[in-house]
């Protein structure tokens, strides 16, 4: 049912606000009022449409109220449903235009007699059809958005909570994401610990113990992206977590990749409120979130893949050592040491900690090949 055609005039809206008691049941006039005693604003100015503002009298009591409202219809199948429900309500909806069915309610700061605690307001629902032009790239601030609104059906009791609903989950957006960005810092924490403990406590032995030059190399650059993927995953999961320094104290650094987003309170005008300034702060939160789980997962299976080279990889050839044992003033002596150098007149060892001793053939008694020197 749409709501009635009854015309008051805003005199008779204010008429005695004082003396109204609090009451959120429906009524087909507030739709019809509150197309005339609201005013309708889309932040921000530019790009994607993230909040409705709705600020003025509210259509039961008359007291000033401002209240804001999430922007839902961004996906196409949302925008084509949104669409359909005004047009069912014989809405236009001018091409190109984004539409929202806002369900609001008395958000003034008057004391009604009768008002539930925790509750403001004199507690009347009303519902109004919102559509905006689409304004995809930044522009000067006067070039604002064109919004249009006109009065909706009677909103549900359901309408009205499910608002309530979305509107608190837009309000902790930004404190969830950090919360879930702690998570990510300190588990990449941890891997970077381990990545660090391969590289400087195991990595000398891990190299050492492989064989061939291009397995070593593979080995070396899968290490190197795994540890710089981590890094750059750790950066982008502490920047959700806790946001970058105030630009306008550090200046921006285009020429660097870690360049500061267009998020800071110097920007804050270009959003055109503060709840959609804080959005997309939140927006901004969770695209570092989704870096670094991406940079993660690369880490990971690099770090995986260096692993599988160190089992694969063909192993040093085992070290053997040669035990002479050769006549020295009649007696019989031994060595032992590595074979430097064989001829057919003498033999070389290489002797253990440094040195060599070259023992002549006539005066070998023995040779033989062994494991180790004990």
């Amino acid at each position: 049912m749409r709501c009635g055609k009854r015309s008051e005039t805003l005199a008779e809206v204010l008429e005695g606000p004082g003396s109204l008691a609090w009451s959120d049941e429906p009524d087909s006039r507030w739709c019809e009022r509150a197309a005339r005693t609201l005013r309708a604003q889309v932040a921000p100015f530019w790009g994607a449409a993230t909040e409705i503002v709705l600020d003025g009298r509210c259509p039961r009591c008359g007291h000033e109220m401002v209240s804001t409202h999430p922007v839902r219809a961004i996906l196409a199948a949302s925008e084509a449903k949104a669409a359909a429900g005004a047009e069912r309500e014989a809405v236009a909806v001018p091409d190109g235009y984004g539409i929202r069915r806002v369900t609001g309610e008395c958000a003034c700061k008057h004391e009604h007699t009768g008002t539930p605690e925790g509750k403001g307001g004199c507690g009347a629902p009303f519902a109004l059809w919102i559509s905006w032009s689409s304004n995809p790239k930044r522009k000067k601030l006067s070039e604002k958005r064109t919004v249009n609104h006109s009065p909706a059906a009677a909103p549900r009791p359901l309408d009205v909570e499910e608002e309530r609903a979305l509107q608190d989950a837009a309000a902790t957006q930004l404190e969830d994401t950090r919360k879930a960005a702690e998570s990510w810092r300190t588990g990449l924490a941890g891997f970077l610990a381990i990545l660090i403990a391969i590289f400087f406590v195991k990595g000398k032995s891990s190299f050492d113990d492989i064989s061939g030059s291009g397995w070593k190399w593979a080995l070396g650059v899968l290490l190197v992206v795994s540890a710089a993927l981590a890094l750059f995953g750790a950066y982008r999961a502490i920047r959700a977590a806790y946001g970058v320094p105030r630009d306008e104290y550090v200046g921006e650094v285009p020429w660097l990749f870690l360049h500061l987003p267009p998020t800071s309170p110097r920007h804050i005008y270009d959003y055109g409120t503060v709840s959609a300034w804080r959005h997309a702060i939140a927006r901004t939160s969770v695209n570092d979130l989704r870096w670094a789980k991406l940079a993660t997962l690369g880490s990971l299976a690099t770090f995986v893949s260096a692993a599988a080279i160190t089992w694969i990889a063909p192993g040093r050839p085992a070290t053997t050592y040669t035990k002479v044992t050769f006549r020295k003033g009649g007696t019989a002596a031994t060595v032992c040491g590595e074979s430097v150098k064989a001829t057919s007149d003498a033999i070389t060892i290489k002797l253990a900690p440094s040195g060599t001793q070259t023992i002549p053939d006539s005066d070998t008694v023995s040779v033989a090949v062994v494991k180790s020197c004990d």
